[in-house]
Order: C-alpha cells, then sequence, then structure tokens
C-alpha cells in the first residue's frame, strides 16, 4: 500500500499545494518558487526544533516529576543508541527522497519559468518519465496553432487602423512612410547631437571669453578716463575761444561807434 502510495506521488501533485496557492493570473517564476522554497524550509526547520524542544522538556519533566524517578541503566542507553541510530537512518532515508522531490520541483519550475503563457492548473500531471522536450515541442504547436487566428486578429486591426486615420496632412513630413520617418529622425538627431557638441564646446570656451572680456574692459576703462578728460578740455577751450570772439566783436563795434560818433561830430559841427 504504501508502495502504491509512492509510485502515485509525482512532482505535480507534489506541487498542487503550492501552485494553489498562487492566482491564476500570476506568472511562476524560478525565483518565486525558490522564495516559496526557502520559506518553507524555514518554517519546517522552527517547527521541527519546536517539536524536539517540546518533546524533551516533556520527556525531563516526566522523568523528574515520576514516582518512583525513573532511572536508565547501560542497557537501556545502548537499546537507545541503537534505535537512535535507526530513526537517523530512516530519517536520512526521507531526506535523499525529499531533497530528490524538491530537485524534481525545482527542474519543473524552471520549465515553467521558460514558458511564455501563464501556468494553467487545469493541466493534467505528467508522468516523471516524460521527455522536457516533448512538453517543449507541445507548446510550441499549441503556440503555432494560435497563430493563424493571431494573425487575423493582426490584419483586421491593421485594416480598422486604416480606414480610421484621418485625411492625409498638407506637410510632407507628416506623410512619410515608416523607413523615411525614422530615416529622417536619425538625421535630426544627428543634427540634435552635433548642436550640442557645439554648444558644449562654446560652454567650454566661455569662461576664456569672458576673461578677455574682463582684460578688454580693463584696458578700456584708461582710455575713456582720458576721453573724457580730452572731450571736457576741448569743451572748456571751445567756450574760451567763444568768450575771444564775443570780447574781439564788442572792441570792434566799440571802434565802429566811436568812428561813427566823431564822424556825425564833424558833419554836425558840434
Amino acid at each position: 500500500m504504501a508502495q502504491t502510495e509512492d509510485s502515485s506521488l509525482t512532482v505535480l501533485s507534489l506541487a498542487e499545494p503550492l501552485l494553489a496557492a498562487h492566482d491564476s493570473a500570476d506568472r511562476l517564476t524560478k525565483s518565486s518558487l525558490d522564495a516559496e522554497l526557502e520559506h518553507y524550509k524555514d518554517l519546517f526547520s522552527k517547527l521541527r526544533f519546536s517539536y524536539v524542544e517540546q518533546v524533551t522538556k516533556e520527556g525531563f519533566l516526566k522523568a523528574i516529576v515520576a514516582d518512583p524517578p525513573q532511572l536508565v541503566d547501560a542497557a537501556e542507553n545502548a537499546r537507545l543508541e541503537h534505535d537512535l541510530a535507526q530513526a537517523k537512518a530512516a530519517l536520512k532515508a526521507k531526506k535523499e527522497h525529499t531533497n530528490q522531490k524538491v530537485q524534481e520541483l525545482q527542474e519543473l519550475g524552471s520549465r515553467l519559468a521558460q514558458c511564455e503563457s501563464p501556468f494553467d492548473t487545469s493541466l493534467q500531471p505528467h508522468p516523471l518519465t516524460r521527455h522536457p522536450a516533448h512538453e517543449l515541442i507541445q507548446l510550441q504547436t499549441t503556440q503555432l496553432h494560435a497563430l493563424p487566428a493571431d494573425i487575423h486578429n493582426l490584419e483586421l486591426t491593421i485594416a480598422n487602423l486604416k480606414a480610421a486615420q484621418e485625411a492625409p496632412s498638407s506637410l510632407p513630413m507628416l506623410n512619410l512612410p515608416l523607413l523615411a520617418t525614422n530615416r529622417l529622425l536619425s538625421e535630426k538627431d544627428s543634427d540634435l547631437a552635433r548642436l550640442d557638441r557645439e554648444i558644449a564646446q562654446l560652454q567650454s570656451t566661455l569662461p576664456d571669453k569672458k576673461r578677455h572680456v574682463a582684460a578688454l574692459k580693463a584696458d578700456l576703462d584708461p582710455v575713456e578716463s582720458r576721453k573724457r578728460s580730452a572731450i571736457t578740455d576741448a569743451q572748456e577751450a571751445q567756450k574760451r575761444r567763444g568768450q575771444h570772439s564775443l570780447a574781439q566783436d564788442l572792441d570792434e563795434r566799440g571802434k565802429w561807434l566811436k568812428s561813427v560818433d566823431s564822424g556825425l561830430r564833424l558833419m554836425l559841427q558840434i
């Protein structure tokens, strides 16, 4: 009976409780399966430690409170050691069996992670002797059968998009095909990259230009000062020249008036 139960214990039957915890829309990956396995390993380790601790405490308490106290002789110790060795051997065999099942689960998880479609819980369990290549061929066959329907749907979508397309634009650039658009986009990207390089180059020379302008400004300030001084001197000289001309004009007019007065006096004999 035990052999029948072991023979029916397949990888998928062991994985059913684990896979049932996931939502059918979630995608199983190797990393998620590894994380789940590590989580359960940690839980079983804590449970085993708690069980051993509880059993040990219970044994000591029974031995202490027993009346009369339970005493163990050398023969009893030898028998217990023999039983312990047998239990360890059985535990080792179970561990090896468990490790084998875990390895099979990991291989199954790797195959499931490589599949493109989500895991289907309605899939019937396969025997462990089935070759992975056969499962891959079945998956590819299913995908190939689904390709015509997908192609037909894509063709309908393209036709609907073409029918719903707006009238061609008056701008020639907006009516280019895909290849020409990509080529134009590449050219614009190249121009933009060239402009970025030129801007970066100009920005790198900007500090030198600023220092040169500052030096020129420092040299120009004395010249401007001398220019303002020269303009002021010229204005003052022009002002003095104007005052001198006015005085000379007044002197000449005075002389003319004096001569006119003398002439009139002679004519009138005053």
